[in-house]
Parts: C-alpha cells; sequence; structure tokens
C-alpha cells in the first residue's frame, strides 16, 4: 500500500466553478491526503469546504476571506485534529494508516513575522517530537538562496529564519524533495513583481519516512500561480528504519538518572498484572525510546537558543 499526498497553494477557492475544477484535478489522482493553502475562505462560510468526496476536511480559517488551510483526509483513514490556530495559518492532524500513527501539518506562513511564526510552530511539535510527521504546504521563503530561487541579484531576503531550521533540526525533518534531488534547480511559485521563481511549496518528513518515499515531484502548474507537490510513501515494513540513540546522551548524568527513574516506574506500573511479560518488555523500549528522543531535542534546542544568544551580541 502506498499513501498519496499533495500539497498545493491554490491561491482562492470562493468562486464555485474553480472548486469544482480543483476537485476535478484532486479526483483524478486518488489521494490519501490533500493539503491546500490559501483557501481564502471566512471562517463563517467554511462549510463550502465540505467535500467528502474530497475526504473528512480539518479547517483553519481567518474571519476573513484571506489565508486559510484545509486538510482532506481519505475517508477511510481514520483521522482527528491535534491543533490549529484562528487565522488559516496552520492546522494539524493525526492519522492512523495501517496501523501507524502519523502527523500530519499543513501550513501556510505568513510574509512578515515569519521567525515568530516558526518558532511558536516548534513549540506546538514539540510535544509530538517522538512521532513520525510529515509537515507540508507554502513555506513562504526558501531554504537555499543559491538552489531554490532564481533571482537577478545577491540579495538575502527569502530565506527562511533561523526558528524554521530549528524546528526541522529538533523534529529531525527532511526536505523530501531536495533529498531526491540534490542538484536540481525546480520551482513552485513566480513572483511578477521581484521578478523571481522560488521553490516555496516542500514536503519535509521525519527522518525515519525517507527510505519509504518511493516518489516526490513538483507538479505542473495549473488554476493557481503555484504548482502542486506530490510524494508517495511505502506502507510500514518491518525493519524498515531502526533507530539508534545518540551516545552523548548517556554522557549526562542527570538524563541517565531521569532514564533509569522513568524505566523504574514503567515497569512497577506494569509488571504484575495479566499483560505478558513480552509485551511489557517491547512496550518499555518504547517507551524509553520516545524518552531519549524527547531529550535529544531537548539538548538540541538549548544549543539552538545558545548559537542565537550568541549571534545576536
Amino acid at each position: 500500500m502506498v499513501l498519496k499526498v499533495w500539497s498545493w497553494n491554490v491561491n482562492g477557492m470562493n468562486d464555485k466553478k474553480k472548486r469544482n475544477k480543483i476537485e476535478y484535478i484532486l479526483k483524478k489522482e486518488c489521494l490519501d491526503i490533500i493539503c491546500l493553502q490559501e483557501t481564502h475562505i471566512a471562517r463563517k462560510h467554511k462549510r463550502v469546504l465540505i467535500n467528502k468526496r474530497l475526504g473528512n476536511e480539518f479547517v483553519s480559517s481567518d474571519q476573513s476571506k484571506k489565508r486559510g488551510v484545509v486538510i482532506y483526509t481519505k475517508k477511510q483513514i481514520e483521522a482527528q485534529q491535534i491543533f490549529k490556530d484562528e487565522e488559516g495559518r496552520v492546522v494539524a492532524v493525526q492519522i492512523n494508516w495501517q496501523g501507524e500513527n502519523l502527523i500530519i501539518v499543513g501550513i501556510y506562513a505568513p510574509n512578515d513575522n515569519k521567525s515568530e511564526f516558526y518558532w511558536m510552530l516548534e513549540g506546538k511539535l514539540f510535544e509530538y517530537v517522538d512521532q513520525k510527521i510529515i509537515l507540508l504546504g507554502d513555506m513562504n521563503g526558501v531554504v537555499s538562496l543559491e538552489m531554490d530561487r532564481l533571482r537577478d541579484g545577491r540579495g538575502k531576503e527569502g530565506k527562511l529564519p533561523r526558528t524554521f531550521f530549528s524546528l526541522v533540526q529538533n523534529c529531525n525533518l527532511v526536505d523530501i524533495w531536495r533529498f531526491k534531488y540534490p542538484l536540481e534547480k525546480q520551482y513552485t511559485f513566480y513572483s511578477e513583481p521581484n521578478d523571481s521563481s522560488s521553490r516555496l511549496d516542500q514536503i519535509w518528513t521525519s527522518a525515519e519516512l525517507v527510505p519509504r518515499s518511493i516518489r516526490v515531484g513538483i507538479q505542473a502548474k495549473t488554476i493557481s500561480d503555484h504548482n502542486p507537490v506530490k510524494m508517495e510513501l511505502k506502507g510500514l515494513e518491518e525493519r524498515s528504519y531502526r533507530w539508534k540513540m545518540k551516545d552523548y546522551l548517556l554522557d549526562d548524568l542527570e538524563i541517565v538518572e531521569k532514564a533509569q527513574k522513568r524505566l523504574k516506574e514503567y515497569f512497577e506500573d506494569n509488571l504484575g498484572n495479566d499483560t505478558k511479560p513480552k509485551v511489557v518488555w517491547d512496550a518499555g523500549k518504547a517507551v524509553m525510546r520516545g524518552f531519549f528522543i524527547q531529550q535529544s531535542a531537548i539538548k538540541n534546542k538549548k544549543r539552538e537558543k545558545g548559537k542565537m544568544k550568541f549571534y545576536s551580541k
């Protein structure tokens, strides 16, 4: 089985004819997860985004006809919303696909205050750092000015802020299109006023999902001024990924003591009942794996804060 994921800045969905055209394009793709940005649907009119032919909808919308993000999940996929904002910038959904939990985060990042936006998003995602994440949408910035933007001159405007890179590092996310095409130059948006082309539309996945990504591509531009991005992900296979603990964590006595306490409490709570010892042991390994992933993220976050303080001096 393959999970088909589609991200697209549609630049408005208030026109019914345009909504019908968007539906026609998406239905042909037989998609499992659809994330649309810039719906421009005001909160009081969000019912127009209900479309069971596309799937179950999860919506973040503004009071006015601007911004807006919607995620559609195929009806057969169990899904629940875990958070969203009230400005049409971000919505996050947890899905259960073939017995595997995935966190899907759709975003339409702002042009202004990007640094604060990604800092706040990292805070939201920190709770799910030990889970598999797919972050997708219009990032409103590029990773590399050299590889992801085409423009005369050498200005640095347009690059994503430090807080974005802190987010993807601490959540262990990989730019899946760039991973597949490390030397390619391809763009998803053309700005006429700036006479520039940029790869603003991106899909980032947890590192452990990377080996399972079988296809990713920037699709042809149609209807909107942005190109869609599509990814196909293989189902979970036994031993498709093996997590390895960071050795430096064991050099921190405080972390070691916390780990010992966590493990002791876990076995005290779970041994001695009707659960088979093997089940308790296997689940215990998963608990400790999550603990060490969280501690690694905390250390990375502290390190990034230290860097930012240093550079701001």
